[in-house]
């Protein structure tokens, strides 16, 4: 569902915690489907503790149902 990404805008903010995404200081991965752009660790906590199926943390759209 997610890839890491290499390069973002300026003061892109993470679509879960808010926060301004730093490249440099941390690992950036977006969601295949939608393009929404977060931490890793935010993902990763977000989809481990918080959702019960796979779903974007923006659109609620339904990672599975992909046409990737």
């Amino acid at each position: 569902y997610l890839e890491v990404v290499e390069n973002i805008p300026d003061n892109e903010i993470c679509c879960i915690c808010q926060e301004e995404c730093n490249i440099e200081e941390e690992k950036i991965v977006k969601i295949k489907k939608c393009g929404h752009i977060g931490h890793q660790k935010c993902f990763r906590e977000y989809f481990l503790k918080k959702c019960i199926k796979p779903v974007c943390p923006v659109r609620r759209t339904n990672l599975k149902e992909t046409d990737l």
